[in-house]
């Protein structure tokens, strides 16, 4: 039973000795236009189409702001047993996003960026935040934080790389009269 104790208090202070914060950053090239990458970033009522911070589950129910973009806009989503919101702190026009966006107990801030490159932008988007001592052993336990969010992050800006990609290719005008 001491045995077991000793343990159990080693390990609990192993984990509250553990970083509690994370900064994960991921870039992608997207052959879509700045201003239309931006505009379509900046729009809650299109991240039901990529399910960026949801990852890839597709029962996910959004609830929008009566204004979906800009400063003040916000959207929050059920999937399941989780729950989440994400809300528009500033935009810097067709250059920068910053959000604040909460996951149960963990807050965090979304930095978005876009530069433009030869015929395409290049977005980045930068995840900053802090563990409580619970999500500190579960990622432990689960191969670490790091991991889950580079993977998460990857995964939606391949979904949006995908996604916008189609909706480009599939677009067209027919003019009648």
């Amino acid at each position: 039973f001491l045995l077991l104790l000793l343990a159990a208090v080693a390990l609990t202070v192993f984990v509250a000795t553990q970083a509690g914060s994370y900064d994960i950053k991921e870039e992608k090239v997207i052959n879509i236009p700045r201003a239309s990458l931006f505009n379509y970033i900046n729009d809650y009522s299109n991240w039901n189409n990529i399910n960026i911070l949801t990852d890839t589950d597709t029962t996910t129910v959004y609830t929008f702001s009566d204004t979906t973009s800009g400063p003040g806009a916000y959207a929050s989503w059920k999937t399941g047993e989780n729950e989440g919101e994400i809300k528009t702190l500033k935009i810097k026009d067709l250059d920068s996003i910053v959000q604040s966006s909460a996951t149960g107990t963990n807050t965090s801030k979304i930095y978005w960026t876009f530069k433009d490159t030869l015929n395409s932008t290049k977005v980045s988007v930068r995840l900053k935040g802090n563990l409580s001592f619970t999500e500190k052993a579960y990622a432990l336990l689960s191969g670490g934080t790091e991991e889950q969010i580079e993977s998460a992050l990857q995964n939606g800006l391949q979904k949006l790389k995908t996604f916008l990609a189609n909706e480009i290719n599939n677009y067209s005008v027919a003019i009648k009269g």
